[in-house]
């Protein structure tokens, strides 16, 4: 863990361990993916029965 201080949201404040010993850096910020539209075969205006 890091120490009380100032940190920026992509500064690393610790490190995960997993089984095999392999460390991963961990933020206060995470970035997910955008999400990806289904394609459609044609888009409905809001008003109009389906």
């Amino acid at each position: 863990m890091a120490g009380a201080g100032e940190y920026t949201v992509t500064a690393d404040i610790a490190t995960v361990q997993s089984n095999d010993g392999t460390e991963t850096p961990v933020a206060m910020l995470r970035r997910w993916p955008v999400r990806v539209a289904r394609p459609v075969a044609e888009n409905l205006k809001p008003g109009d029965p389906p």
